[in-house]
């Protein structure tokens, strides 16, 4: 589905308009993506780090 939809687009825009468009894009999921992921990585360094200060207590 994906390469169709990219083949539609480049026979409707052309491969210059479609590059035009995609480089003004802004994604509204990006800063999601990114909160998501960094949350992710702190929550395992995290509890990776702390786990053995609770044993050793």
């Amino acid at each position: 589905m994906l390469v169709y939809n990219i083949k539609r687009s480049i026979n409707i825009l052309g491969v210059a308009d479609l590059i035009a468009k995609l480089q003004k894009w802004n994604s509204p999921y990006k800063a999601k993506v990114l909160l998501l992921l960094k949350m992710g990585y702190l929550k395992l360094h995290t509890t990776r780090d702390f786990y053995p200060m609770k044993f050793a207590t």
